[in-house]
């Protein structure tokens, strides 16, 4: 064979191998691309979901914890002389300053004492607006039933809030009407700003708002009116000022488009959209935005890094292509572990780091089954910090803070790895013993309290306090739902306390 023609096989044979190289190349690329796309939206579609349990679980323990107000302030003799008197007068100066403890520990915005038909008799928060009418739909569940109703509604001035009503009845059972406190929904929204790694957006439809009124509560609150930015919605809070570019997609996509990855100034960014919980009035959305550009420049440099990497033969191809899907997976796998991270947040209470009530309402009633199941014993106990409001009136809440947490590390100190412990509400923590019957329950209780005793809280002038807890006690027989097991302990919790409190009673 000629030289020539060796010469063009050759040339031919590297042309094809070029050819077919720069199709491997390519196919990695385009491979690498695809996954790196779709391991985007697998973050936000999980980012998503944690996101929703998260605000979930704010609106959930800001029922509670509200509930938990009501019930103490009808337990208020002046509040409630005045409010059976009609005195609005004597109510506002009996109720100012208890609203204004609350409003500061627990940022309860609003404070309502609404006559049995459903007209206001006084706004605690804003003394000068009486006698008009409250239509919302949880007051008219409360009225309904009789029981203590939330949910999120919109306001008077356009607001959209977070509301528990209480019926409020006297010794006879003669209702003398209601109580309410509000909390602004965006704040459960806002809570979850830090678990997210992004900001987040509290919208809600425009259908029903007036916008004059809902532009004067905008500048009655301080707020940067929102109004114009999405067509479909009015944005009702923010934890940063909303990006133009983003605002456009979103106003464009409308509220079904979940999960939107847009270019946004030559890097990434993922929007989240999702209806708020609680099924507000009118319609609400959380839009949560995730900023995508260090993920992707770090895929863009990996592709670059493959491609010639690629060139050099089939083998590296492969190597690299294998290097890059394991790069991919741990990509993922961290999302994971960070979905994980924000689920294990949102089991836990925040101040004390013991299980949240509602993980402990489940957990319960797991161990309930399986006691029916298993003819295995299973015991409970309440536990309340004695005298806690006293710390709290003497010392401030920063010190009671800080001896719940004493209190919870210290408790969580003396149980066994099967049990499982949770702050119940305020100073109030519950304790599930699984397989624990009569004599587990006295032994451990018997260890907490020593060990309560012993602890000792520094105070900043160089002194310390101690604490002491009381402590009810009882074990499911095999029958029954979790709320007589909890009610049995309840009741033996109160006859601690009615003892001479720093001890253990059991029920009978």
């Amino acid at each position: 064979m000629e030289r020539s023609a060796i010469r063009r096989l050759h040339a031919i044979g590297m042309v094809l191998l070029t050819i077919l190289m720069a199709g491997v190349v390519g196919g990695v690329l385009l491979i690498v691309q695809v996954m790196v796309k779709d391991g985007h939206r697998q973050s936000l579609e999980m980012l998503a979901q944690a996101e929703g349990q998260l605000i979930a679980h704010e609106i959930s323990a800001h029922a509670d914890l509200m509930a938990a107000v009501l019930a103490a302030m009808v337990r208020n003799d002046a509040v409630a002389a005045a409010f059976a008197a009609r005195d609005r007068t004597r109510l506002l100066s009996v109720a100012a300053p208890l609203f204004e403890t609350i409003r500061n520990s627990y940022r309860i915005d609003h404070l309502y004492f609404i006559l049995p038909d459903e007209t206001v008799f006084l706004r605690v928060h804003a003394p000068g607006v009486t006698g008009d009418g409250i239509g919302r739909a949880s007051l008219a569940r409360a009225a309904a039933d009789g029981e203590v109703r939330s949910g999120v509604e919109s306001g008077r001035f356009g607001s959209l809030m977070e509301r528990t009503v209480m019926p409020w009845r006297d010794g006879d059972g003669t209702l003398i009407g209601y109580v309410e406190l509000a909390i602004e929904a965006f704040d459960a929204v806002a809570d979850t700003r830090d678990g997210l790694g992004g900001e987040v957006y509290l919208l809600m439809s425009k259908d029903g708002l007036d916008r004059a009124a809902w532009d004067e509560s905008r500048r009655r609150l301080g707020i940067e009116a929102g109004w114009d930015s999405i067509g479909w919605a009015a944005v009702m809070g923010q934890t940063a000022p909303l990006d133009p570019a983003v605002a456009a997609e979103v106003a464009r996509n409308g509220p079904g488009a979940r999960i939107v990855d847009i270019d946004r100034g030559g890097h990434r960014v993922g929007l989240i959209t999702m209806p708020l919980s609680g099924n507000p009035s009118p319609p609400a959305w959380v839009l949560a935005v995730k900023d995508l550009s260090v993920a992707t420049a770090r895929s863009e440099r990996m592709m670059w890094i493959v491609g010639p990497l690629a060139l050099a033969g089939g083998v590296l191809v492969i190597l690299l292509a294998h290097v890059t899907l394991k790069h991919v997976e741990k990509v993922v796998m961290r999302t994971e572990a960070q979905r994980a991270a924000i689920e294990e947040v949102a089991r836990r209470d925040g101040l004390t780091g013991a299980l949240c009530r509602r993980e402990f309402d489940r957990r319960l009633g797991d161990e309930i089954d399986r006691v029916v199941m298993a003819a295995k014993p299973l015991g409970l106990m309440m536990l309340d910090l004695d005298h806690f409001k006293v710390i709290n009136d003497t010392h401030g809440h920063p010190v009671g803070d800080q001896v719940l947490r004493r209190v919870a590390a210290v408790v969580a100190d003396n149980i066994r790895p099967t049990d499982h412990f949770a702050r119940f509400g305020g100073e109030e923590f519950a304790l599930i013993v699984p397989g624990g019957g009569p004599a587990t329950l006295d032994m451990l209780a018997g260890r907490i309290l020593d060990a309560v005793r012993l602890t000792r809280v520094p105070l900043e002038a160089g002194d310390e306090i101690g604490v002491t807890l009381s402590i009810g006690m009882a074990c499911h027989d095999g029958t029954g739902p979790a709320a007589d097991l909890l009610a049995a302990a309840d009741r033996a919790l109160y006859r601690a306390k009615e003892s001479g409190r720093d001890r253990a009673c059991a029920a009978a």
